[in-house]
């Protein structure tokens, strides 16, 4: 769920080396009822103190995909976390967003951002904020109705129209 966040700061840090990016359900704004400013400074002290405390229960993988095959795949797969968010990546990711809210205006970089209404794990408000504010004069946003966090991971007719929308984007922006 922070490969958008990365995605956009290394866009801001180096904007010449991008042509255009594509962010699908990119985390840009933490949930205002887990981040309080409470648990933010709750947060802050136990990153310092136990910095592998997991603050944030383990990631549920039926959140992520309507599909159930996707959902067992996600499940069993191997590699993947499967406990929850630790203290000091969990401020780390929320400073992050702290520096992007802080410079969407200075986007100018093409891009498409990619987001499913239904998504519990990112909100779909920061992608809205994002292409509200961006200064890019290249700039699209597509909210999937009903869609899940990860959009490629979504029933195979969805997730091919997504797939379909970033390929048509890409294409138009291809020199002929």
């Amino acid at each position: 769920m922070q490969g958008g966040t990365v995605a956009i700061l290394c866009a801001m840090e180096r904007p010449h080396f991008f042509t255009g990016v594509v962010l699908s359900a990119p985390a840009i704004m933490a949930n205002p009822k887990t981040a309080s400013r409470g648990m933010i400074f709750l947060g802050r002290i136990v990153s310092r103190i136990v910095p592998s405390f997991q603050v944030v229960g383990s990631e549920n993988s039926s959140l992520l995909s309507r599909d159930p095959e996707q959902v067992s795949i996600l499940t069993n797969d191997p590699l993947a976390w499967k406990g929850g968010l630790k203290a000091k990546w969990a401020m780390a990711i929320h400073d992050a967003m702290e520096v992007i809210k802080g410079n969407l205006t200075k986007i100018e970089w093409p891009f498409l951002v990619l987001h499913g209404d239904a998504d519990q794990l990112t909100m779909v408000e920061g992608s809205v904020m994002l292409e509200e504010k961006a200064a890019s004069k290249d700039k699209t946003i597509k909210i999937y109705p009903g869609f899940y966090h990860k959009l490629l991971n979504e029933p195979k007719d969805d997730a091919a129209l997504v797939m379909n929308d970033i390929i048509s984007w890409i294409n138009q922006r291809l020199p002929s």
